[in-house]
């Protein structure tokens, strides 16, 4: 690599959401993400929370909706790609063959 010029950053990905955000009459209730959901009784907030400290950033978030109302919540996160291959050095313009 030329001196100056940056590796690019390799990124992984991950996506999760909420639970439902309406209820059994289709009203909608974004409390929902502060309620209890998993067995060990964490909330989706938590889970949002857990993926920052893991070195996730958050860098979407957006509702799915059906039927004229929003379902959930979907969030997209992404980190630093771990372990990512290294960067093929750089083209030299020496003829091949060359030395």
């Amino acid at each position: 690599m030329m001196p100056g010029m940056k590796q690019e950053q390799g990124w992984e990905y991950s996506i999760t959401h909420s639970d439902r955000l309406t209820n059994t009459a289709g009203i909608p209730q974004l409390s929902s993400i502060w309620r209890t959901k998993y067995a060990d009784g964490s909330t989706d907030w938590d889970h949002i929370m857990r993926m920052g400290r893991e070195g996730w950033e958050l860098v979407s978030a957006f509702p799915v909706e059906g039927n004229g109302t929003t379902l959930y919540v979907a969030f997209i996160f992404r980190r630093p790609a771990q372990g990512a291959p290294p960067a093929p050095p750089p083209a030299t313009d020496a003829p091949a063959g060359a030395g």
